[in-house]
């Protein structure tokens, strides 16, 4: 036996999964997937930015002394200056504290909320998939009902019905986000439960819980990775609208949204311009930032992209 094919069944037989690149040398899947999401700068880019976001609110309280939930009038209305390099809203604010801590709040609705809608649609997408027939249509039928009604009334009701808070935010995004996460998933489990593996895992004994979740989900795993990123970008400007519109985050707690809520008006628009503009660009940036690397997720996943 070969070198090459001796590594190539010791690689099979310790279920690894791997690439071998034009240098003839084993390339782990991970490392494949790397080497592919390097190659589109704006989603590099889009990742550094997106940490930089994450480290910053993680560790906001280091970047200053000011409490984003105290108020010094005497402050209010300040311009971008050294001390306050975002400068200070109509109550006194720092608004780039505030931004700081807004972050916190904007990004972990958002990504809470993603995980949520991830989670039930895929495991309500893989069982209407799985089983097909009655199973399929029920359930199908109920999402189609849903995705009937715009989404964007349906969330605004749901916010409206509950007390305002982080956790209300949450529950709201969640309730029917799923929904186009369990089609697209149901889809890809109609095609892969056809596949030899799924049917000789059939055939060995294996409940059909383990046959969808330890063997065809995880063969889906590349759409669900791409929609799951592009999610946290919609629940950032879902929050953001929320709260603008005093359903979302409560003041004095920041959010993106609550501060541009504030900073609404005509004359605080013309005269005091930064209140608004700083909170929008850290929405605008956040947004494109995940909405990049959700482009380079989906080409690097993309198995045409395997060897190029």
């Amino acid at each position: 036996m070969s070198q090459p094919n001796a590594v190539i069944e010791q690689g099979m037989a310790t279920g690894r999964q791997s690439e071998w690149t034009e240098q003839g040398k084993i390339e782990t899947r991970l490392s494949a997937l790397w080497r592919r999401y390097k190659r589109n700068k704006f989603a590099v880019a889009g990742l550094i930015v997106f940490m930089i976001y994450i480290v910053m609110a993680i560790c906001a309280p280091l970047f200053s002394h000011y409490d984003p939930e105290s108020f010094d009038m005497m402050d209010g209305d300040l311009p971008p200056s050294l001390s306050h390099p975002f400068g200070t809203d109509s109550m006194g604010g720092d608004v780039f504290i505030r931004a700081l801590f807004g972050a916190r709040i904007s990004l972990s609705v958002a990504i809470i909320a993603m995980v949520i809608t991830v989670t039930f649609g895929v495991i309500y997408g893989a069982i209407s998939g799985y089983f097909g027939r009655v199973v399929d249509m029920v359930l199908m039928r109920i999402v189609d009902a849903l995705q009937s009604i715009p989404s964007f009334f349906l969330l605004l009701i749901i916010a409206a019905i509950m007390v305002p808070s982080m956790w209300s935010t949450i529950i709201a995004l969640s309730a029917f986000g799923w929904l186009g996460m369990a089609r697209i998933v149901r889809g890809e489990i109609l095609s892969l439960k056809q596949r030899d593996y799924a049917t000789a895992a059939l055939v060995t004994g294996e409940s059909k819980r383990a046959i969808i979740f330890y063997h065809i989900v995880p063969n889906a795993i590349a759409p669900i990775i791409v929609i799951a990123t592009l999610e946290v970008a919609g629940n950032i400007i879902y929050e953001a609208t929320l709260s603008f519109l005093g359903l979302g985050i409560q003041p004095p707690t920041p959010s993106w949204g609550n501060m541009l809520s504030s900073a609404q008006e005509l004359v605080t628009l013309t005269t005091y311009p930064w209140t608004a503009l700083f909170p929008g660009l850290c929405i605008m940036i956040a947004v494109l930032s995940v909405n990049f690397i959700g482009d380079g997720l989906r080409d690097a996943l993309d198995p045409r992209q395997k060897n190029k």
